[in-house]
């Protein structure tokens, strides 16, 4: 409750007992149960978390899962990823390359899955898993390592915006961002990037 969120971590949704369930009710304490602990840890911002539901669960509720992830304004089923644990026989560091590599070139959404380090449950040994992040230092210039509602944010603020520009004489030029996202629930900030025309030194933002 502490310790986690203080180091920057980001708390997601998993279900309050990774149980399953069997009725509306129980999905809907299941579900929305544990998004309601974890924004009352941090109030402040986006009420959006993420979701991951567990595996190896039996949901047979009425409702499908989604209308309970909207109702609570969770996210879940984003982008590639890969449960790292030697304990999978197709597991390897290479393969975390390979699968890094691709989504640099085609521009994905990547993520790499942890249990638990050295013991427990399809566990990872602290060697791979050091040499997997050293992975992803080596591509810092190439990658944006960020958790997953940030991302989520992002990639719709960014599908759902238009920029405009309107010269307003030789040196001055004003630029319109619209943004189509709820600002309450999307609150990732965007950078905007503007090339300088030909023979242009420097630009001055006056707002």
């Amino acid at each position: 409750e502490q310790t986690l969120p203080a180091q920057g971590h980001e708390l997601a949704d998993h279900t309050m007992n990774h149980g399953g369930a069997s009725t509306d009710d129980e999905a809907t304490a299941e579900i929305a149960g544990c998004a309601d602990y974890l924004r009352a840890l941090a109030p402040q911002g986006s009420p959006m978390l993420a979701f991951a539901r567990g595996g190896g669960t039996t949901w047979m509720q009425r409702r499908p899962t989604e209308s309970f992830l909207k109702t609570s304004h969770l996210i879940g089923g984003m982008g590639g990823s890969m449960s790292c644990s030697e304990d999978y026989p197709s597991f390897s560091l290479d393969a975390v390359r390979s699968r890094l590599d691709r989504a640099i070139r085609n521009g994905e959404w990547f993520q790499t899955h942890y249990h638990c380090v050295d013991e427990g449950y399809i566990k990872i040994s602290s060697a791979t898993l050091r040499a997997i992040l050293q992975l992803l230092k080596d591509h810092a210039d190439q990658v944006w390592v960020a958790g997953m509602k940030a991302i989520y944010k992002y990639q719709q603020e960014r599908s759902g915006s238009h920029v405009l520009l309107y010269p307003q004489g030789e040196d001055v030029a004003a630029v319109d961002l619209t943004v189509a996202t709820a600002p309450r629930l999307y609150d990732q900030p965007l950078t905007l990037e503007v090339r300088l025309p030909a023979g242009a030194e420097a630009v001055t933002v006056r707002d």
